[in-house]
């Protein structure tokens, strides 16, 4: 199997906790990616910056919500096993035509510059997270770490172009960081 770089991957979710005693992960992903989850042989796992595959077992995938999954792997077979896996980051492979999925999850504005109409220039997009359907934006600057909800109703200007992102953010929200 050749490397996989992230690029041509895509964040999915995380496996949250174990279910049972014969290795069962509970796999919690961003909401209308059923499909992907329940079709995908591999899931990548983040593993020190490397995503290491992990190959689900013969009908090992078994959808029990909208954001939520039992999954059942090669090579954990039990609760300890299961464990070592638990907070760590899912990714899947992206596949052609998968424009929609990317849409989604809201990668294509990792790496934006972003700031708020008062408070100027706040960070970079490093990370885009789907909290119970609230979107929030992860940024870094020099300073500080920021999470910064977004919903489009606080948007005032996006060029793709240029990678910029301005928002127009309640008063105060800009100097809580993380």
């Amino acid at each position: 199997m050749q490397t996989l770089l992230k690029e041509n991957c895509q964040k999915i979710g995380y496996f949250q906790k174990p279910h049972g005693v014969y290795g069962s992960l509970v796999l919690q992903f961003n909401e209308g990616l059923e499909e992907w989850v329940e079709e995908t042989p591999i899931f990548l796992v983040d593993s020190e910056g490397i995503l290491v595959p992990w190959f689900v077992i013969e009908d090992g995938v078994r959808i029990t919500s909208s954001k939520t999954a039992l999954v059942d792997l090669e090579w954990i077979e039990d609760e300890p096993a299961a464990k070592k896996l638990c907070g760590k980051s899912v990714w899947i492979e992206k596949m052609e035509g998968d424009e929609e999925f990317q849409e989604e999850e809201g990668s294509q504005w990792i790496g934006f510059s972003v700031s708020d109409i008062k408070a100027g220039y706040l960070g970079i997009v490093t990370e885009v997270n789907d909290y119970a359907g609230n979107v929030v934006l992860s940024l870094e600057s020099p300073e500080t770490s920021l999470l910064i909800p977004f919903h489009p109703n606080l948007l005032l200007n996006m060029d793709p172009e240029e990678k910029t992102m301005i928002l127009s953010l309640p008063d105060g929200f800009s100097d809580i960081g993380t």
